[in-house]
């Protein structure tokens, strides 16, 4: 895509949008001012095409063929589920359910370090890194959307969770090593891409997400309420010290954030004050 690559040399680096004047062939692209491309068409272009975008990604050249579509309105799904979000774990589900982190700088960490060591290959490597991640947020989030009409997540503060703790001169950071490590794990989770990714697939099936504070989903016993520090002890069990209740640790937390979410679209619903644990709402258009 020489002819592509001269053009947008002249226009900013993200690729212009064009309008009008295209044509799409089977397997042929018609762009004002260069004329026919080939490309491969990753799936079936449907409805009529407004605009294209022309855009490069790592090595690649990207053509993204935007179209005015009528989508039938699905109706609502009536099974709800709370959401916990982890790093060992990318998140366990109120029902039992479990996604597994894909662990995308482990096991690409290697080819990183080495293409790092040569420049022309380090966008690549990351962008290796970032498709994974990526990928498996999709299938994990559309999963999720399929089957269930409300969802109960986490307000978790990314950015103010993986501020680095190196401090100052005056006032140097404690632990930088840890934390760092820890910053590191939870933007390879990559949870803000998917409460992007599951905000926008729930509203397109008339569902609601909702919001809530994680403050206490972690320490709070599903099945009597107790709350204590004490109730987990590791990283993975949950054992309440009131009433004996065992569980994962994680699908306790989603349970609690489950019920949160309830509590939040109650108060909405009744025009009462809503607490201030149960966060913000979501809902489809």
């Amino acid at each position: 895509m020489g002819a592509v690559r001269n053009y947008l040399n002249v226009r900013k680096r993200a690729g212009p949008m064009i309008r009008s004047g295209f044509k799409v062939d089977n397997r042929r692209i018609f762009l004002p001012k260069i004329g026919w491309i080939g490309f491969f068409k990753s799936r079936e272009i449907k409805g009529t095409i407004c605009h294209i975008t022309i855009s490069r990604y790592g090595m690649h050249w990207y053509a993204s063929v935007t179209c005015e579509v009528e989508i039938p309105v699905e109706a609502s799904r009536t099974a709800a589920v709370g959401i916990d979000m982890g790093v060992k774990k990318l998140c366990a589900l109120s029902d039992g359910s479990i996604a597994e982190n894909p662990d995308c700088l482990k096991q690409h960490g290697k080819q990183l370090a080495r293409l790092q060591r040569r420049l022309a290959g380090k966008q690549k490597a990351k962008i290796t890194a970032a498709d994974t991640r990526k990928d498996h947020a999709h299938k994990t989030t559309t999963a999720i959307a399929k089957n269930h009409g409300l969802v109960a997540l986490e307000d978790l503060r990314v950015k103010a969770m993986s501020k680095s703790a190196k401090g100052s001169i005056d006032n140097p950071g404690r632990k930088v090593r840890r934390k760092s490590g820890l910053n590191r794990v939870i933007l390879d989770a990559g949870w803000g891409e998917f409460r992007r990714q599951l905000e926008y697939k729930v509203a397109r099936v008339n569902g609601i997400v909702i919001a809530v504070d994680p403050k206490n989903t972690s320490r709070m016993c599903s099945a009597c309420g107790h709350t204590a520090k004490e109730n987990r002890r590791t990283q993975a069990d949950f054992i309440c010290m009131a009433c004996g209740h065992t569980d994962d640790a994680d699908v306790n937390a989603a349970i609690n954030i489950l019920r949160a979410g309830h509590a939040r679209l109650a108060c909405q619903a009744s025009g009462e004050v809503m607490p201030p644990a149960t966060g913000t709402l979501k809902v489809a258009a």
